[in-house]
Protein backbone atom coordinates (compact mmCIF):
# COMPACT_ATOMS: atom_id res chain seq x y z
CA UNK A 1 0.00 0.00 0.00
CA UNK A 2 1.86 3.15 -1.01
CA UNK A 3 1.62 6.55 1.02
CA UNK A 4 -1.04 7.98 -0.65
CA UNK A 5 -3.48 4.90 -0.05
CA UNK A 6 -2.76 4.34 3.59
CA UNK A 7 -3.65 8.64 3.53
CA UNK A 8 -6.64 8.42 1.92
CA UNK A 9 -7.88 5.30 3.18
CA UNK A 10 -6.66 6.99 6.88
CA UNK A 11 -9.00 10.13 5.76
CA UNK A 12 -11.69 8.20 5.01
CA UNK A 13 -11.48 5.97 8.39
CA UNK A 14 -11.45 9.57 9.99
CA UNK A 15 -14.78 10.43 8.40
CA UNK A 16 -16.85 7.53 9.11
CA UNK A 17 -15.76 7.93 12.60
CA UNK A 18 -16.86 11.40 13.14
CA UNK A 19 -19.81 10.86 10.86
CA UNK A 20 -21.34 7.65 12.54
CA UNK A 21 -22.14 9.52 15.97
CA UNK A 22 -23.62 12.51 14.25
CA UNK A 23 -25.76 9.88 12.25
CA UNK A 24 -26.88 8.13 15.54
CA UNK A 25 -27.28 10.85 17.03
CA UNK A 26 -29.83 12.04 14.55
CA UNK A 27 -31.31 8.85 14.05
CA UNK A 28 -32.04 9.06 18.46
CA UNK A 29 -33.64 12.72 18.13
CA UNK A 30 -35.96 11.74 15.00
CA UNK A 31 -36.81 8.85 17.04
CA UNK A 32 -37.58 11.31 20.16
CA UNK A 33 -39.42 13.67 17.40
CA UNK A 34 -41.53 10.55 16.28
CA UNK A 35 -42.28 9.46 19.82
CA UNK A 36 -43.52 12.32 21.40
CA UNK A 37 -45.77 13.54 18.14
CA UNK A 38 -47.21 10.13 18.30
CA UNK A 39 -47.92 10.81 22.06
CA UNK A 40 -49.67 13.90 21.82
CA UNK A 41 -52.00 12.72 19.00
CA UNK A 42 -52.75 9.91 20.90
CA UNK A 43 -53.45 11.91 23.74
CA UNK A 44 -55.57 14.62 21.23
CA UNK A 45 -57.70 11.27 19.76
CA UNK A 46 -58.36 9.67 22.66
CA UNK A 47 -59.70 13.02 24.30
CA UNK A 48 -61.86 13.02 20.57
CA UNK A 49 -63.32 9.67 21.07
CA UNK A 50 -64.09 10.26 24.81
CA UNK A 51 -65.67 13.33 23.38
CA UNK A 52 -67.57 11.58 20.70
CA UNK A 53 -69.15 8.71 23.14
CA UNK A 54 -69.37 10.37 26.49
CA UNK A 55 -71.61 13.01 24.12
CA UNK A 56 -73.46 9.89 21.90
CA UNK A 57 -72.37 12.00 19.00
CA UNK A 58 -73.34 8.96 16.70
CA UNK A 59 -76.94 8.13 18.81
CA UNK A 60 -77.73 11.78 18.40
CA UNK A 61 -77.44 12.03 14.62
CA UNK A 62 -79.28 8.39 14.02
CA UNK A 63 -82.16 10.55 16.30
CA UNK A 64 -81.77 13.74 14.35
CA UNK A 65 -81.97 11.75 11.07
CA UNK A 66 -84.59 9.65 11.71
CA UNK A 67 -87.02 12.24 12.93
CA UNK A 68 -86.45 14.59 10.34
CA UNK A 69 -86.62 17.68 12.52
CA UNK A 70 -84.42 20.56 14.14
CA UNK A 71 -84.02 19.25 17.97
CA UNK A 72 -82.77 21.88 20.69
CA UNK A 73 -79.93 20.98 23.07
CA UNK A 74 -80.77 20.55 26.67
CA UNK A 75 -79.19 22.27 29.33
CA UNK A 76 -76.16 19.94 30.04
CA UNK A 77 -75.95 18.65 27.05
CA UNK A 78 -72.43 17.66 25.23
CA UNK A 79 -71.25 19.82 23.18
CA UNK A 80 -72.47 18.39 19.04
CA UNK A 81 -68.78 19.99 18.09
CA UNK A 82 -65.46 18.66 18.65
CA UNK A 83 -62.87 21.63 20.40
CA UNK A 84 -60.59 22.68 17.42
CA UNK A 85 -57.82 19.41 16.63
CA UNK A 86 -54.86 22.07 17.96
CA UNK A 87 -52.31 19.23 18.32
CA UNK A 88 -52.94 17.90 15.10
CA UNK A 89 -53.47 21.87 13.44
CA UNK A 90 -49.70 22.74 15.32
CA UNK A 91 -47.94 20.08 14.13
CA UNK A 92 -49.47 18.50 10.15
CA UNK A 93 -46.05 19.79 9.17
CA UNK A 94 -44.31 17.34 11.04
CA UNK A 95 -46.32 14.19 10.10
CA UNK A 96 -43.28 13.36 7.61
CA UNK A 97 -41.66 11.68 10.82
CA UNK A 98 -44.33 8.60 10.52
CA UNK A 99 -44.22 6.52 7.01
CA UNK A 100 -46.52 8.15 4.06
CA UNK A 101 -49.26 6.12 4.69
CA UNK A 102 -50.04 6.32 8.95
CA UNK A 103 -49.38 10.38 7.78
CA UNK A 104 -52.24 10.16 5.61
CA UNK A 105 -54.35 8.07 7.53
CA UNK A 106 -54.09 10.52 10.23
CA UNK A 107 -55.06 13.80 8.36
CA UNK A 108 -58.15 11.24 6.65
CA UNK A 109 -58.89 10.84 10.28
CA UNK A 110 -58.96 14.05 11.83
CA UNK A 111 -60.74 15.36 8.65
CA UNK A 112 -63.58 12.65 8.68
CA UNK A 113 -64.57 13.51 12.62
CA UNK A 114 -64.43 17.40 12.42
CA UNK A 115 -66.40 17.16 8.79
CA UNK A 116 -68.65 14.29 10.96
CA UNK A 117 -69.55 16.39 14.13
CA UNK A 118 -69.22 19.78 12.59
CA UNK A 119 -72.19 18.67 10.38
CA UNK A 120 -74.19 17.56 13.12
CA UNK A 121 -76.33 21.11 14.03
CA UNK A 122 -77.17 20.87 10.68
CA UNK A 123 -77.88 17.55 9.96
CA UNK A 124 -80.25 18.14 12.69
CA UNK A 125 -82.76 19.32 10.21
CA UNK A 126 -82.22 17.13 7.45
CA UNK A 127 -82.63 13.31 7.72
CA UNK A 128 -80.07 13.22 4.16
CA UNK A 129 -77.36 15.07 5.90
CA UNK A 130 -77.53 13.29 8.99
CA UNK A 131 -77.31 10.13 7.24
CA UNK A 132 -74.43 11.32 5.59
CA UNK A 133 -72.97 12.71 8.71
CA UNK A 134 -73.56 9.41 10.67
CA UNK A 135 -71.51 7.51 8.03
CA UNK A 136 -68.52 10.00 7.75
CA UNK A 137 -68.77 9.63 12.10
CA UNK A 138 -69.07 5.97 11.78
CA UNK A 139 -66.09 5.62 8.90
CA UNK A 140 -64.04 8.77 11.30
CA UNK A 141 -64.11 6.72 14.30
CA UNK A 142 -62.85 3.20 12.64
CA UNK A 143 -60.18 5.14 11.09
CA UNK A 144 -58.93 6.64 14.58
CA UNK A 145 -59.02 3.49 15.89
CA UNK A 146 -56.86 2.07 13.17
CA UNK A 147 -54.45 5.08 14.03
CA UNK A 148 -54.45 4.62 17.27
CA UNK A 149 -52.96 1.09 16.78
CA UNK A 150 -51.07 1.73 14.75
CA UNK A 151 -49.26 4.79 16.75
CA UNK A 152 -48.83 2.61 19.84
CA UNK A 153 -45.97 0.84 18.81
CA UNK A 154 -44.32 4.12 18.50
CA UNK A 155 -44.60 4.88 22.24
Amino acid sequence: MTQVSFAILMLFAGLALTTLPAVVLWRRVLHVRRRALASALIGELVGFLRIIETGNLEARLHEAGGKGRSRRATPGEPASRLPEPSIFEANANRLDLFEPSLARKIANAYTLLKGATGGLSAAASDAEQSEAASIQLREGLSLADDVLHRLRPLL
